[in-house]
């Protein structure tokens, strides 16, 4: 029996996993040209990490807007999956 290649083995993403992968899909359709935004899962299982970098003469406004909505959106998504409940969101902003 021959075995596959790494990139052929079967895997099973977990909720989490897939749920940032899919917010991380929609990050080009954000307008926010004064930084980065990426989500990752968090160790737990349950919270979603979301790190924001922003260059030092950014509009801390805008920054915060764009944040919360990214917060609002993620939990949007995990609440049309019935995972709103045990779904958390931590964020952590940085300049670049």
């Amino acid at each position: 029996m021959s075995e596959k290649a790494p990139g052929f083995e079967s895997y099973t993403p977990s909720r989490l996993e897939w749920l940032t992968v899919l917010l991380n899909s929609t990050l080009p359709y954000l307008d926010f040209s004064d930084g980065s935004i990426i989500y990752l899962p968090g160790k737990d299982g349950k919270t979603l990490l979301l790190h924001c970098s922003h260059s030092p003469d950014a509009d801390p406004e805008k920054i915060n807007y764009v944040v919360e909505k990214a917060k609002d959106f993620a939990m949007s998504i995990a609440e049309n999956h019935n995972w709103d409940s045990w779904i958390k969101v931590q964020t952590s902003i940085y300049e670049e």
